[in-house]
């Protein structure tokens, strides 16, 4: 897959440790993403930087293919401060046109492929678009008509592009593309609004995060380190290019940063999945829990794929059972790496050597030295170790507000600049942190307070359930019933459930008084369980 030249020049300012290990120079603050990926061009060569299956760029062909996009779209429109609807899938293009943007100056809306009209035309009310790409068609949905509409309401019909046009339109006038772009000399600096990205909210309209080029390439930078990338690391991207952890969490950005392999596989097959990482000899990977799964499942029924060079399986995005960690071990001949991060900055990873009982059960200590991050009661008072509260984050790639969002920055920051997560936490004696759930799930059920992730867990032990998600629903004597939906090996009733968890000795008022089987839970576009759309499904059933 990769020459064996490094063509590494002494003025690059990126520089790899001898043990392979991917460590930056910290003048490496001073680029933008464009500058970057020319300066990864100029190291790495013909190293294959990116491939879909279908077509394969070495790092040179990649930056040059940037170069082209970035003087058709200027041609078309397309200049500093633009921005762009972007919501494509896992192919090469994505990096391309990613990077393109970022050479102009525009600024891209990184949108999932679940994102549908009704939220993106509420993120164009609210930004305003100057162009649209979009794909054309993904998992059974079409999206051409969609996008057709959203850019004749939004004006950018002549702006309007789909990824699969990309490979003609860059075909023609190569040569002069490349001639003309590269004489371009107004380009963004490093502090300027590289992308916005959307928060994981699962009611209305996403909030839009602002991420500079600094802080983003920061961001990569320090995750790439704390998951070992180097050279040799080959990384597959299932999850959606779009999703911070797919992106740069050490993702695309982190693996190329670091003259790494990336594998865009477009659909989330599980069975492509072991393909690819037996073709490709895929050293590391991201996935939810979800996804984790849905992998153990397939490991248990099928095991002849050669998973031998996945040295590691970040995990993130959603509550991970320590069970379900040990079994990927096994089942994936791997080490999981757990992550809690977000979008809007901070990011918490195990360490690769940690031992079982921290990789199972934690999530790990902050990326970067300067990260700050405190636990906190109703009141804001820091909390002991070992006690439960909020956790509160700010540090160099952490942002200091949404865009053009006044309303959700009064909630979501405090005075000192802490972003509130809304996450419960706590952190260990060994300093790790581990998360609980959601501040705000908390159910109170005639004045006891439950949390779910942990009755989640108690009834995750039974062998008989799969995967389960537990939700409050109002109720007028008791606050709170405590429902569970599950997906289950064969059907359960509820006073089934409730004497397994008497035996596992939890506390009576932990018992479930309503239970749903469901064939799969409900995911939000960035694959956490959709609990609110649990409870508007037995709303529904109620009113039916």
């Amino acid at each position: 897959m990769r020459s064996t030249s490094q063509n590494r020049s002494p003025s690059i300012r990126w520089r790899i440790r001898l043990s392979g290990r991917c460590r930056l120079d910290m003048t490496a603050a001073d680029l933008t993403l464009d500058a970057a990926l020319s300066e990864w061009s100029a190291q790495y060569g013909d190293h294959t930087a990116v491939t879909d299956g279908q077509t394969a760029w070495d790092y040179r062909q990649l930056y040059e293919k940037t170069l082209v996009l970035a003087d058709l779209l200027r041609k078309r429109g397309i200049v500093r401060g633009s921005r762009v609807i972007m919501q494509m899938t896992n192919t090469v293009w994505f990096p391309a046109v990613f990077f393109a943007l970022s050479r102009i100056g525009a600024v891209p809306i990184l949108c999932l492929p679940a994102h549908k009209e009704l939220v993106i035309g509420g993120i164009c009310r609210n930004a305003k678009p100057a162009a649209m790409i979009f794909t054309r068609r993904y998992l059974k949905f079409q999206y051409e008509e969609m996008a057709q509409n959203l850019a004749a309401q939004y004006g950018c019909a002549e702006r309007l592009f789909f990824e699969d046009e990309f490979a003609a339109l860059t075909s023609a006038d190569a040569d002069a593309a490349l001639e003309r772009e590269r004489a371009v000399t107004d380009l963004p600096s490093a502090d300027d609004l590289a992308f916005l990205s959307l928060s994981g909210g699962t009611t209305g309209i996403p909030k839009l995060i602002p991420r500079t080029h600094r802080d983003y390439l920061y961001n990569a930078r320090v995750t790439a380190e704390r998951a070992v990338l180097s050279a040799e690391s080959v990384m597959l991207n299932i999850l959606p290019a779009a999703h911070n952890f797919a992106l740069g969490t050490p993702g695309i950005i982190g693996t190329l940063m670091c003259g790494g392999t990336v594998v865009m596989q477009k659909y989330p097959d599980i069975t492509e999945f072991f393909a690819n990482v037996e073709a490709y000899g895929v050293t590391i990977t991201s996935l939810v829990p979800a996804l984790v799964n849905m992998c153990i499942r397939y490991r248990n029924l099928f095991d002849d794929d050669d998973v031998s060079s996945l040295r590691y399986v970040m995990v993130g995005g959603a509550m991970f059972r320590p069970e379900e960690a040990e079994a990927a071990e096994r089942l994936m001949h791997c080490t999981v790496i757990q992550v809690f991060g977000m979008s809007e900055g901070m990011t918490f990873m195990t360490d690769c050597d940690a031992p079982e009982q921290v990789r199972w059960h934690d999530q790990g200590k902050p990326s970067a030295p300067e990260d700050e991050y405190r636990i906190v009661d109703a009141d804001g008072n820091d909390v002991p170790d070992g006690e439960a509260g909020e956790i509160i984050v700010r540090g160099p790639y952490t942002i200091r507000g949404y865009y053009e969002n006044p309303d959700a920055n009064r909630r979501s920051f405090n005075s000192e600049g802490y972003y509130l997560t809304g996450d419960r936490a706590l952190r260990t004696p060994e300093g790790n942190v581990r998360i609980l759930g959601r501040v705000r799930e908390q159910i109170n059920r005639a004045g006891e307070k439950i949390m779910p992730a942990a009755l989640e867990e108690w009834i995750c032990r039974s062998e008989n359930v799969l995967e389960c998600a537990v939700i409050g629903v109002p109720d007028a004597e008791l606050g709170h019933k405590i429902c569970v939906y599950a997906v289950t090996e064969k059907p359960m009733t509820l006073q089934e459930l409730n004497a397994f968890l008497k035996g596992e000795q939890v506390s009576d008022f932990y018992l479930p008084d309503l239970l749903r089987l469901t064939d799969a839970l409900p995911l939000t576009p960035v694959g956490k369980v959709d609990k609110n759309e649990l409870l508007r499904m037995l709303e529904q059933e109620e009113r039916s």
